[in-house]
């Protein structure tokens, strides 16, 4: 008999997790484009006694494997900030968190 005539439209809901979903992929990617230029900015040698774990708001959280190079990390950390605004200028890394 009759069909009902689909919307053209998308609703509110379809819309919100389209632009959900893209925010996710977006960030996945900032993270993966962090993660990856990490060893660029802090070099071969503190690559190997770090990894960043986490970058959340602008911050990225970064994992020591040995505590001794905490105060060589904060002494560095204005110019590793300053090579990630220069290789990765959109994804705005403005801080880094270290931890175990």
């Amino acid at each position: 008999m009759f069909q009902k005539k689909r919307s053209e439209f998308a609703s509110l809901a379809d819309v919100g997790r389209i632009a959900s979903r893209r925010a996710v992929a977006r960030d996945a990617l900032a993270r993966l484009r962090i993660f990856n230029a990490w060893g660029r900015a802090v070099g071969e040698g503190l690559r190997t006694v770090t990894r960043p774990v986490r970058f959340d708001r602008g911050t990225l959280h970064v994992e020591i494997l040995d505590g001794r190079w905490l105060a060589e990390l904060r002494r560095l950390e204005p110019e590793i900030l300053a090579r990630f605004r220069e290789a990765l200028p959109s994804d705005n890394v403005r801080a880094i968190r270290y931890g175990p």
